[in-house]
């Protein structure tokens, strides 16, 4: 075993934060979860609304009438498109009689008198700065509402549909809805059931994306994660006609990139598929956009979208292998590689790269190419180190294969 050269130590390092980028350097616990349905505003059909309810992890102490509650959260949505309908209502429980909550103790608003004071925040960035979300009380349930707190001129939409936006992005929230409360509420919301409505039947996505079995496998087994690609679908679909390739291009990168946040979650052979493919990706681009391969190489950007690739068997195989890594997914597969693993390398390895760089296309692929033809082992270890895996659950036996 000897050092790795400093030239190629430094693209190694390159590397794995190309694929950091992609895949997410965050990794949550498998989203497991179906829609729920729930009651329905007033004047709603059943069949029309979805809902999800989740209850605060935390108790607080209330000052009056000192009595410890819990907040349970329900997101109602009605319908779904550029405009999301629906509401999000807050009801204290606990085991002793409350003060109902009024505009005495509600937290404040601007306009209506009463309000809810959001703290949206994820892990390793600084959490956002509290958000008013003007709100209803009635019978003791404080609601944001669709129909409520419209921002006149300009396209930031209702509050029902920011605090959704907050809940899209951010797995954890932190909840004021009285000036009595001597802490916040919490939310954990990895694990938040489907809460809106899909598009209707005539909507543009459900047409080309109805059958999509990336895209159920998303909706099924990872809710949260497809909330993202959701959420685009509403930025760049219109609400009736076709889409346009633009806006199919747009949803099919955020597909990749909900793909690329499970990366670290499938078996060692499956990852290896990925490398493998992306590398032959790269090799079709070649010297036609050198970037492009590079990028390639390493599954940083998908042959889905890629003009040049458009539709050819590559292309194909990597869309494959977006359903393959839904279906197979899971944490039990995280596999931590220590640095100090990584620090040496055999000649075989300097000697495949060195080979490997001279057919072209640049370092990046030179370095997967030469990973691709290590024996199993040392190549394994390489391919797991590159997609930025950070926890260490050998101990743990895997699930069965389907």
């Amino acid at each position: 075993m000897f050092p790795l050269a400093a030239p190629t130590r430094r693209m190694l390092a390159c590397l794995s934060l190309l694929f950091l980028t992609t895949a997410g350097t965050a990794l949550h616990a498998q989203e497991v979860a179906d829609q729920a349905r729930g009651t329905p505003p007033v004047g709603t059909a059943m069949s029309e609304a979805i809902e999800t309810t989740l209850v605060s992890r935390n108790r607080v102490e209330l000052e009056l009438g000192a009595a410890p509650a819990a907040l349970a959260m329900t997101i109602r949505s009605v319908a779904s498109g550029r405009r999301l309908q629906g509401e999000v209502s807050f009801v204290l429980q606990s085991e002793e009689p409350l003060t109902p909550t009024d505009s005495l103790t509600c937290a404040a608003s601007l306009t209506f008198g009463c309000g809810v004071v959001a703290r949206f925040s994820s892990p390793r960035r600084k959490p956002d700065g509290p958000a008013v979300f003007e709100a209803m009380v009635e019978n003791g349930v404080v609601r944001i509402r669709s129909d409520k707190g419209k921002r006149t001129g300009t396209a930031g939409g209702n509050d029902f549909e920011r605090f959704v936006a907050g809940v899209i992005e951010h797995p954890r929230v932190a909840v004021q809805v009285r000036v009595d409360q001597q802490r916040d509420f919490v939310f954990e919301l990895r694990n938040l059931q489907w809460p809106l409505a899909d598009f209707p039947e005539e909507h543009p996505f459900t047409k080309r994306f109805d059958e999509d079995p990336v895209i159920a496998g998303l909706r099924k087994r990872f809710p949260s994660r497809y909330l993202k690609v959701f959420n685009v679908v509403r930025e760049v679909s219109p609400d009736a006609g076709e889409l346009s390739s633009e806006a199919e291009t747009r949803i099919l990168e955020a597909m990749h990139a909900a793909i690329g946040t499970l990366r670290p979650m499938v078996p060692d052979d499956l990852l290896e598929k990925i490398v493998v493919n992306a590398d032959s990706a790269a090799r079709q681009v070649g010297d036609k956009d050198v970037a492009l391969c590079n990028a390639l190489a390493v599954a940083a950007k998908s042959a889905v979208t890629t003009p040049l690739l458009k539709g050819t068997p590559v292309a194909k195989e990597e869309y494959g292998l977006w359903q393959q890594v839904v279906e197979q997914a899971h944490p039990r597969y995280i596999r931590k590689v220590p640095n100090e693993a990584l620090q040496p390398s055999s000649d075989r390895f300097e000697a495949n790269v060195r080979r490997a760089n001279e057919t072209g296309c640049g370092m990046f692929a030179a370095v997967t190419e030469a990973m691709l033809k290590l024996p199993p082992a040392e190549r394994r270890l390489w391919l797991r180190a590159t997609v930025g895996t950070v926890e260490d659950l050998r101990a743990e036996p895997p699930p069965a294969q389907r």
